[in-house]
């Protein structure tokens, strides 16, 4: 109150500018919004929606949403390096799955397909720790994986998977 848009910084000063100045020449509202620099909230992603009203007025409507933002950059940034590994892993040479508690297969790669003799829609209808454990293993399995999930902390174990061909094949 009391003030004018000439007290803000250049970038929101510009901002204001542009969404009164749309306002006022088309009578519609419009909004902006862009990453700022300011003295008082530092570096800030703000919107401002702006309404027009009777008599040449225009509501101006600020939002502050530099955490939204910060929140949304992350998890992108999170989803690329999640979709970079999975590329990775898809295209790697040594054998790779994961599986969830239930046991069924959620990721299998080309490599551990081919090790395994299965497609991937073959290996997701099959646990990874009853059909893809040999028997002479299966004992071992699972009172490692009841040490798990008590301690949350991984293990090393070998075993045996039985192959589409009947054989079997050892992995770590």
């Amino acid at each position: 109150v009391g003030k004018t848009i000439d007290n803000f910084s250049p970038q929101v000063r510009e901002m204001l500018r542009q969404g009164l100045l749309h306002c006022r020449e088309t009578g519609e509202p419009d909004h902006r919004e862009d990453w700022v620099s300011s003295t008082v909230l530092g570096r800030s992603y703000l919107q401002f929606q702006f309404v027009p009203l009777p008599g040449e007025l225009v509501a101006c409507v600020p939002r502050n949403l530099t955490e939204r933002k910060f929140t949304e950059e992350a998890l992108q940034a999170s989803e690329e390096r999640s979709r970079f590994f999975a590329e990775m892993l898809e295209a790697a040479l040594v054998p790779f799955a994961t599986a969830g508690t239930d046991g069924r297969l959620e990721m299998a790669n080309a490599a551990f397909c081919q090790l395994t003799g299965f497609s991937e829609d073959e290996l997701r209808r099959v646990s990874f720790f009853e059909e893809l454990t040999d028997a002479a293993d299966l004992e071992r399995e699972q009172h490692i994986l009841r040490q798990l999930a008590a301690t949350g902390l991984p293990a090393q174990y070998e075993k045996h998977i039985p192959r589409a061909d009947a054989s079997t094949v050892p992995v770590e």
